[in-house]
């Protein structure tokens, strides 16, 4: 709790809550109801907040929509994303809740890239639809699928297509990376 507390006083331009691999599957109830009670509560410092939640064919995510739609934050960040589909399908689970909720401000999608078959879908990703706002790299997870050792040195020269590949497919549909 003491460190979503303190996010919204830092002084950065965005956050990103974490509700996916940074919260042990026992913590992620808790996780998320700390977040839905201290978002609210945070001063409105010009930070764009993102939440990071689990993959959309996760049991989780419905659990983390439940959370966060409604709640003052830009948007979500989608892990795992492999295809285009898997946009789509969230942003329309998204978007139901919305309009239940009468949620004025759509929330941004920023896909988190964590797979080769990831990578190889990113330009489809990134023009899945509107609502995406950038793709981000799952470096991490991206090498534990590729096969290369838990620990990398320097740079990681082995990743560096994989983020070049990335920077492109942003770059064309005009979205961040």
């Amino acid at each position: 709790m003491k460190m979503v507390q303190k996010a919204s006083v830092l002084p950065t331009d965005g956050i990103m809550l974490d509700i996916e691999d940074g919260v042990l599957p026992a913590f992620k109830s808790n996780a998320r109801q700390v977040i839905a009670q201290e978002v609210p509560k945070m001063a409105d410092t010009g930070q764009m907040r993102f939440v990071r939640t689990n993959a959309i064919h996760q049991d989780d995510f419905r659990f983390d929509l439940e959370a966060i739609v409604g709640l003052n934050v830009a948007g979500l960040v989608l892990a795992k994303v492999e295809s285009r589909v898997d946009v789509l399908e969230a942003i329309e689970a998204i978007e139901k809740l919305e309009q239940a909720r009468r949620v004025g401000n759509p929330l941004l999608v920023i896909a988190a890239i964590e797979s080769a078959k990831g990578i190889l879908a990113a330009p489809e990703i990134a023009t899945a639809s509107k609502r995406v706002a950038a793709l981000m790299l799952g470096a991490e997870d991206l090498a534990r699928d590729i096969g290369l050792p838990a620990q990398r040195v320097a740079e990681a020269h082995e990743l560096i297509h994989a983020r070049s590949a990335l920077v492109l497919a942003a770059t064309a549909a005009r979205i961040q990376s």
